[in-house]
């Protein structure tokens, strides 16, 4: 796809700016951005404790950034908001985790590249997030189950969460 102007501005005008169709990056920002303050304190807290991006070399980050989410995950359905260790919500706990699963999970996926991102439909993004999002839900109700015996629907459901199927 040849790039363009998104106000139709031929590329050799001054004022051109061939961006259209690329992906906006501080949508995020804009739409989280108490949310995202919350997780960078959980970055910044963990290169205090630890080191700076020390996380990415962790043997087995994956697997392990996986358990750590879910303790979150499963601390804040037992009604405890904020971790007693750091002071720090644990959904912005699960969001760091979940962040680094991601991106090591992305770090050597030759179909991450940010083209494809680009060039996917964004319904087919939504629908595989779906998937994904339902796919980690049955793996937290496994979890929990097995831990605490918890009725995951139940549980799901006194927090509004009902509407969200496996």
């Amino acid at each position: 796809m040849p790039e363009t102007d998104p106000h139709g501005t031929d590329a050799h005008a001054p004022g051109a700016k061939l961006d259209s169709g690329k992906p906006e990056y501080t949508m995020a920002l804009r739409s989280f951005p108490r949310a995202l303050a919350q997780v960078n304190a959980i970055g910044v807290f963990g290169a205090k404790k630890y080191s700076l991006d020390g996380w990415k070399t962790v043997p087995d980050g994956e697997q392990r950034y996986t358990e750590a989410m879910l303790r979150h995950i499963i601390a804040e359905c037992g009604d405890e908001v904020r971790d007693p260790a750091t002071g720090l919500f644990h959904a912005a706990q699960t969001a760091w985790n979940a962040l680094a699963r991601l991106e090591l999970q992305l770090k050597d996926d030759p179909l991450a590249a940010d083209e494809k991102i680009q060039d996917t439909d964004p319904y087919t993004i939504a629908r595989e997030t779906l998937k994904l999002q339902r796919a980690a839900l049955e793996e937290i109700r496994d979890v929990a189950a097995v831990s605490e015996g918890v009725d995951f629907y139940k549980m799901l459901a006194e927090r509004g969460l009902n509407h969200v199927k496996s």
